[in-house]
């Protein structure tokens, strides 16, 4: 446990350690990398929606992203080789299985930035990038140390809206704010519940939907943080 009262957890780090990580080591700033994560899920937003994938996917590949980024270096490693891989893997994880030949295809489609690219499947390239996958497909499963297991906000979120007695639309609004939460690196920083009442939070004063402002309400929501 830690001293906060939640059970521990390996991939839960200090804003501190965003500032040492491979890629900083190896010349980024933080800034940069901090851009280049949001690029890297950016990507996987695009592929997963183009490949109709549930959120869930798309926001497990965003952590698995993350997380590769935490013991390698973008200098090594292109966010596209990564992101593809990431996707792939997670279409597995949570049980929405896409074929490899689709996700392919995609990646293709996307790093052409041309309208209507034909997509050849006895091309090099196209037997290149199925390599490519597969091959960050291990590599990413031993960054995460093959812990595929992943709880997102989302629930806690839908949880605490009705405890609240929030109106749909400022859950829908919720969600959405936990959606592109996944660009950042909250999901490496902060425990589910508080990146849950964050969006809550967030969707209340984006739509001037007041929300109750009793501290022991949401200590009870959160659990031992102070709101």
């Amino acid at each position: 446990m830690s001293s906060r009262g939640y059970v521990y957890d390996q991939w839960r780090i200090d804003l501190e350690d965003l500032h040492h990580t491979p890629s900083i080591k190896d010349g980024k700033t933080y800034e940069e990398e901090r851009i280049a994560r949001s690029k890297g899920c950016m990507f996987i937003t695009s592929l997963g929606n183009s490949l109709r994938v549930t959120q869930i996917v798309i926001a497990s590949a965003s952590v698995f992203f993350h997380r590769f980024f935490l013991r390698n270096s973008f200098k090594d490693h292109h966010f596209y080789d990564v992101g593809a891989a990431c996707l792939f893997l997670a279409t597995k994880t949570e049980e929405c299985g896409r074929h490899l030949d689709d996700i392919v295809r995609d990646v293709m489609k996307h790093c052409s930035k041309t309208e209507n690219f034909k997509v050849e499947k006895d091309s090099k390239e196209f037997k290149t990038w199925k390599r490519i996958i597969i091959f960050y497909e291990e590599l990413v499963l031993e960054a995460v140390c093959f812990d595929l297991e992943i709880d997102h906000p989302y629930k806690q979120m839908i949880k605490f809206s009705e405890s609240l007695g929030c109106s749909d639309k400022l859950s829908r609004s919720a969600w959405a704010f936990l959606n592109d939460s996944f660009r950042t690196t909250l999901c490496l920083t902060h425990d589910n519940e508080v990146v849950a009442a964050a969006a809550i939070f967030i969707a209340s004063k984006y739509l001037d939907e007041p929300l109750p402002h009793s501290e022991a309400l949401w200590r009870k929501l959160v659990g031992s943080y102070v709101c």
